[in-house]
């Protein structure tokens, strides 16, 4: 935001018109009032981008971890890059308000999966031996690490409703 326009400091136009009268050049109210503007300036361009700051896509990648937790992600902040990189969690963060309004499905628990991951086809089996048991299977096609194992364990646990017991397992190879 620039500090002046045409007509002088821009905080001018929020002064009542008796006071802004008395604010003419070389005057020592003139010379406050752009004190105080150039004060503010910092401020006010920092609440001009303040949508930027907010839109996972063009934050900063400092700032992802706080939009992380404002999203109820927190636990992803401390993941390691290799597993999660910051477009992955650009696009969890993105998806959050979806992903929060059919929390505790099993479309949900795929989706957020799949995003969280990187890697498609998962699925998830309630063949009903086993009251209030459904088993996630990974595909074959998702890395065999140990991180990512541990990234999709860590997942259910937080994502799948708390009186469901899963199971993880992997697809066999085709």
């Amino acid at each position: 935001m620039s500090s002046r326009t045409s007509d002088g400091p821009v905080l001018m136009r929020l002064l009542p018109d008796v006071i802004a009268s008395g604010a003419v050049a070389g005057s020592p109210l003139l010379a406050l009032i752009e004190a105080a503007e150039s004060l503010c300036a910092p401020d006010v361009e920092l609440l001009d981008a303040i949508d930027g700051l907010l839109d996972p896509w063009a934050t900063p990648e400092a700032l992802l971890p706080m939009l992380a937790a404002w999203v109820g992600y927190d636990w992803l902040a401390s993941w390691p890059k290799s597993t999660l990189p910051s477009d992955r969690l650009r696009a969890i963060v993105s998806a959050a308000p979806a992903c929060n309004r059919t929390r505790g499905t099993s479309s949900e628990l795929v989706a957020f999966l799949e995003t969280i991951t990187g890697v498609d086809g998962f699925t998830i089996v309630d063949d009903g031996s086993v009251p209030f048991n459904i088993t996630v299977v990974i595909p074959p096609t998702a890395p065999d690490t140990a991180q990512f194992h541990a990234l999709v364990e860590r997942t259910v646990a937080v994502e799948a409703p708390v009186h469901v017991t899963v199971d993880v397992v992997r697809a066999p190879s085709p």
